[in-house]
């Protein structure tokens, strides 16, 4: 009974080992997954600047298409003050034609159409002109508002780091811990294992086998048993543990002892304690 809970020792001591690396690698995981996180901010931040920098310039590009209008529009008006004083010179002298007056009337009514389109289009120029001026400003508080949120991030990563670090010395302190006050267990445990209880199964199956030859064949028997049972036990013991756990933390009230000595030596009971039931059972009846 003893050598079969005791046996399993190592295994539990392997398995918390491995689930203490686990910790440490998702922590690792969720270190490179917030840092990849950030890059992308600052991709994305990159991104939103070459947007900016390409709207300044389409920016200043239509500025420079509104002066040069402005500047065709100062010169047409220039150009009809100066056709106005011709036509007054031509009304005046009464040599010219009706034909020549009308051709530049005409002329001025063509160049006042076009000044009202200029006038339009400088309109629509400045409407592009604040549109830009407002995705602009929206790109600019965009960008800030990226950069606070990776410098938040940033921020986060670097306490991420202090807790994994602070996390990480925990749990070798406490495999330390671990490992020097189980050191000393299971050599006692190896010492009852491996010397007493061979030894005394076997005065025991000899004075019993020297008594009877029937007694001799069960009492066999029996022994070969316990070593098959013996050898399922250690086999099936992690997946009782499993199945233990998991009952443990269904109950609300033994949940909060679900750790792995508790759900060890509940296990070890269940096997344990029936097969010690049928040996004192069976001593009696032999007795």
């Amino acid at each position: 009974m003893a050598s079969s809970s005791l046996n399993l020792l190592p295994a539990i001591f392997f398995t918390i080992v491995i689930l203490s690396n686990l910790t440490l690698v998702i922590s690792q995981i969720e270190k490179s997954h917030s840092i990849c996180q950030v890059q992308d901010m600052k991709l994305k931040i990159t991104h939103l600047e070459a947007i900016l920098e390409q709207s300044i310039q389409s920016s200043e590009l239509k500025f420079r298409n509104l002066r040069e209008k402005e500047k065709m529009i100062s010169e047409m008006a220039n150009k009809i003050d100066l056709l106005h004083t011709i036509l007054a010179n031509i009304k005046v002298d009464t040599t010219y034609t009706e034909e020549r007056i009308s051709a530049l009337e005409e002329e001025v009514r063509l160049l006042w159409a076009a000044s009202r389109k200029n006038n339009f289009d400088i309109h629509v120029l400045e409407s592009k002109a604040q549109r830009a001026d407002g995705k602009i400003q929206a790109v600019t508080t965009k960008v800030q508002k990226m950069e606070g949120i990776v410098t938040e991030q940033w921020i986060q990563i670097q306490q991420l780091d202090q807790a994994l670090i602070i996390t990480e010395r925990r749990i070798l302190e406490a495999q330390r811990r671990a490992t020097s006050s189980r050191c000393t267990y299971m050599k006692l445990i190896q010492g009852i294992c491996g010397h007493y209880l061979p030894k005394y199964s076997g005065v025991l199956e000899h004075h019993l086998c020297s008594k009877d030859s029937v007694l001799h064949s069960c009492v066999s028997h029996v022994f070969n048993q316990w070593k098959k049972t013996t050898t399922a036990v250690r086999k099936h013991h992690h997946e009782l543990q499993r199945i233990v756990k998991q009952g443990m933390e269904m109950n609300e009230v033994t949940a909060s002892f679900a750790h792995q000595e508790v759900i060890f030596f509940v296990a070890s009971a269940l096997i344990v304690f029936p097969l010690w039931v049928a040996w004192m059972l069976l001593l009696s009846h032999y007795s």
